[in-house]
Formats: structure tokens, C-alpha cells, sequence
């Protein structure tokens, strides 16, 4: 007798689908990322070897799921991964790597003034508000831009330096994208000692405060004092307040600081 095997086929593609796809969005995963990423740096013909990846990250979405909950979260990911998919053209791969990260992979892009119309667009279609279960929810949107073959021309090394970009936009408020510098490694690693040597200092007590009295020209007398911070430095010196409050407000050193 002849056996139905077409619940076990379609079992069988839906265990192949889900190998290369995220669940909630649809969106391909990493494996498929890789994949599409490796066949197009491995092309024979050089021109389509000129790519950008692009680290995408959504600001503040731990909020969402914090406020709204992780079923309004999903939503949220679900209509902004259709709306990554309508920023595509047809040679380019959106993937969704895991929480609210994603990567383009925007093919046959090596001006840099056509990857910013590519990403002013995307901008564009993140920036405009949510409707999810009758909340209006506003979020934005950071990009880290990586090219090949000018920064790298193999997969790990693009999504590093890519990951690395995103780093420095999501660190800075005026900027919606950063394409990498070769520096950028170096400072982003200065950048963590720091913060440990500050962490370290408040600790320590290296940190002391200096007072500035106020005078009142029409009183003729001092009337307040204004404290000002230092740190003492082991190797660097004395660093003034603009060296290092603005990393402490940053990390969240500032609570144990002030």
C-alpha cells in the first residue's frame, strides 16, 4: 500500500526554512547571512564584490518591551523587519541576528553618498511611529557601515567592523550612521579601560572635589561655594571633569560618583 509522505515533506521544509530563517520575523538568520555574504565576497567578477554591511540596532527597545511587555516588543520587531524588507532592492539581503539587531547586506554600493541616500531611507521608514495595539510608539534607529572591498574582504572581519561603527553611533546622539575607521578599534578599547580605571578610581578614592567660591560683587562677600570634581589619575595625571563625566554618564558611573 501506498504511504502519505506529504506531512513528512513538508516537515521536512519547514526544518529547513527555520535552519536559515528567524521564527518571528521570517527574516533570514545568520547562517543564511553568511552564506549570501561568502557567495558574493567569492564572485570571480570584482564588481560584485563592492558591498556594505550595515549593523542595524533600534534605540532604546528594552524600554518597549520594559513599558508595553514582550508581546508589543514582537509586534514592534515584526513591522520593522517589513519595513527593513521594503528599504531592499532586490540584489540586497536584510537579516535578523537576534534581538532587535539586524544586517544589511546592500550589494553593488561603493559611493558613499548612494549607502547614505540607502540609509536616510531606512532612517525614514523607522522614524515614522508604530501603531501597536492602539499605542503610538516612536523609535529610532542606529547603523554601523562597513565596506567591502575597502575595509575588509571577508565575512568575519565585515561584521566586525561593522559591529564596531554601530558602537560609535549608538554612542552618539547626532548621528544615524558611522562607517568604520581604521581607529575605531583602538578607541573603542581605550574607551573600556577607561571606564574600568574610573570604576576602579571611585573605589579608590582618587576622585576629590575642589570648591570654587562664589562672590557677590553687590554684597562684597563670598556667598556659596561651587564643588568641582578631579581625578587623580595614577598614570595619566589629573583629569578634569570633561575628560571623564561624560563617559561616567554614559555607563551609569555617575549615580555611584555623584
Amino acid at each position: 500500500a501506498g504511504t502519505d509522505v506529504s506531512l513528512e515533506v513538508e516537515a521536512t521544509k519547514r526544518v529547513e526554512f527555520l535552519s536559515r530563517h528567524d521564527e518571528l520575523t521570517g527574516l533570514p538568520n545568520r547562517v543564511r547571512m553568511k552564506e549570501f555574504l561568502e557567495g558574493r565576497l567569492q564572485s570571480e567578477n570584482e564588481s560584485k564584490n563592492a558591498l556594505a554591511m550595515i549593523s542595524v540596532d533600534l534605540n532604546d527597545f528594552k524600554t518597549i518591551n520594559d513599558v508595553y511587555g514582550h508581546t508589543v516588543g514582537d509586534q514592534v520587531l515584526s513591522e520593522a523587519s517589513n519595513r527593513l524588507r521594503r528599504c531592499m532592492r532586490s540584489i540586497d539581503l536584510v537579516t535578523r541576528q537576534g534581538g532587535d539587531e539586524f544586517i544589511i547586506i546592500a550589494s553593488d554600493l561603493s559611493r558613499r553618498e548612494d549607502i547614505e541616500r540607502f540609509c536616510s531611507r531606512i532612517v525614514e521608514e523607522l522614524n515614522h511611529p508604530f501603531d501597536i495595539c492602539g499605542n503610538e510608539i516612536v523609535i529610532g534607529v542606529s547603523m554601523g557601515i562597513a565596506l567591502a572591498p575597502q575595509d575588509a574582504l571577508n565575512a568575519s572581519d565585515l561584521l566586525r567592523y561593522s559591529d564596531i561603527a554601530l558602537y560609535k553611533a549608538k554612542n552618539d546622539p547626532d548621528a544615524h550612521w558611522v562607517f568604520y575607521k581604521p581607529d575605531m578599534a583602538e578607541q573603542i578599547v581605550q574607551r573600556r579601560e577607561l571606564e574600568q580605571e574610573l570604576r576602579e578610581a571611585i573605589k579608590h578614592n582618587q576622585l576629590f572635589l575642589l570648591y570654587q567660591p562664589r562672590y557677590d560683587i553687590t554684597l562684597q562677600k563670598i556667598t556659596s561655594l561651587e564643588a568641582l570634581v578631579r581625578w587623580q589619575h595614577p598614570t595619566h595625571g589629573l583629569f578634569m571633569p570633561d575628560q571623564f563625566i561624560p563617559l561616567a554618564e554614559e555607563t551609569g558611573i555617575i549615580i555611584a560618583l555623584t
